[in-house]
């Protein structure tokens, strides 16, 4: 179980959930109204508008917030600064915000938005050596200092896709390339260097060999870089052994869960863990979906476009699994650390559990909608008809957790100004 942390950034993580749920909200009504736009090609304003939303807005904020309050406790340490944390997460917030916002207006301002955030990107990077460099090196650590270089890749790429050429190899090509940068580089080495801590944690396994999960995360470190020979080529090199080793990641990581899971002293798995857990079974749907856009002999790509089975993967991965993952751990995480907070300030009073600080029922709801809202809008991309029934399901997903979320400020504020 992880010890109970030196210092408590609950500001900071709470801030940046806050943040993160404006993106829930902004991409959800994306999807709205650029509804029409997921009937065609992928690399349509409308779909990148969306998409960056989601990563920018939506994940990576919650990411910032966790990383703020877990890294020191995972190396033994304390916060490089306070201070940098909030400049960060403030470039990060108005660098994302920009971006997204001068996208649909002025697309003439995304560079300078862009800067803001590589300048974000670059603090972070410091905060995490600073940070660590106050405590000790584990696996975990260097996951999420990986995660975070790959994520400055993926900036510098996007950077590069804007000028129009990669030393005169069209950016078209690196779209794709881009994206898994992120999805693999970025938010999947997150998931699984948290998750390696915060599993254990909730529900309560003692013991446990992190030996797969650190194979699984240098099996994804490495991933993106099969995947960029392919991307200069335009053809699926190294696309067999791609998949193999990004599977292979997967996989050994859910041999880390089930561990978890059989030597857990809680009998019963409660939603949010049941939605975090779940959220790997996304990872094996993408997967399916790019092996027939790539390798099928043409049954299916010669009454179906090969690029729509891309672009299912990513939404796959992106909504299902990263969206999933988040929000499982955001149900754990949030009244945790809100019961932490509130144990700070106490003096002598009682103060309720984390299972009664939340609203614990909106969990097991968006535990059934929320992945089949993801599930529908990906079978809206080869049947339209679909989409609209997705979206319905995920806008009533964000407005259940936007309840969860005010619901749980509130509480905290109450207990506070007692």
């Amino acid at each position: 179980m992880i010890p109970e942390a030196k210092e408590n950034h609950y500001d900071l993580l709470l801030s940046n959930f806050a943040v993160g749920l404006i993106g829930w909200i902004a991409t959800s009504s994306g999807i709205v109204y650029f509804v029409d736009d997921f009937k065609g090609h992928y690399y349509q304003p409308g779909i990148i508008v969306v998409l960056h939303t989601f990563t920018l807005l939506t994940i990576s904020p919650c990411i910032l917030g966790v990383l703020y309050q877990l890294l020191p406790v995972v190396v033994e340490g304390k916060l490089g600064s306070r201070l940098l944390a909030w400049i960060t997460s403030i470039l990060w917030w108005i660098g994302a915000t920009g971006f997204v916002l001068s996208r649909l207006i002025e697309p003439g301002l995304m560079p300078g938005f862009a800067g803001l955030l590589f300048l974000a990107i670059l603090g972070l990077i410091a905060q995490l050596i600073w940070t660590t460099g106050k405590g000790h090196w584990n696996s975990s650590a260097i996951q999420v200092l990986i995660g975070s270089v790959w994520l400055l890749l993926m900036a510098l790429s996007g950077m590069l896709m804007a000028s129009g050429y990669y030393f005169h190899v069209p950016a078209l090509r690196f779209v794709q390339w881009h994206a898994w940068t992120g999805i693999l580089g970025w938010f999947s080495l997150m998931i699984l260097a948290l998750g390696t801590r915060l599993v254990p944690m909730f529900i309560l396994s003692h013991g446990m060999n992190e030996r797969w999960a650190r194979y699984s995360g240098v099996l994804l470190m490495v991933s993106p870089l099969l995947l960029l020979p392919g991307a200069i080529s335009g053809r699926a090199a190294n696309a067999a052994l791609g998949f193999a080793l990004i599977l292979a990641g997967y996989g050994g990581f859910l041999v880390y869960l089930f561990q978890c899971v059989r030597k857990r002293m809680r009998r019963r798995l409660e939603a949010p863990m049941i939605l975090f857990l779940g959220s790997f079974a996304f990872p094996l749907i993408a997967a399916l979906f790019l092996a027939v856009g790539i390798f099928d002999s043409g049954s299916l790509t010669a009454t179906i476009q090969p690029y729509r089975f891309a672009f299912a993967s990513v939404m796959v991965m992106l909504l299902g699994f990263i969206g999933s993952a988040t929000l499982g751990m955001g149900f754990k995480i949030l009244p945790f650390m809100s019961w932490m907070a509130l144990q700070s300030g106490a003096r002598g009073k009682q103060v309720p559990l984390p299972q009664n600080i939340g609203i614990s029922w909106i969990a097991s709801v968006i535990l059934w909608i929320y992945p089949l809202s993801v599930l529908v809008l990906v079978l809206g991309i080869f049947w339209s008809d679909a989409m609209i029934a997705g979206v319905l399901a995920l806008l009533l997903t964000v407005g259940f957790y936007f309840t969860y979320f005010i619901h749980l400020v509130l509480f905290v504020l109450r207990r506070r100004s007692v």
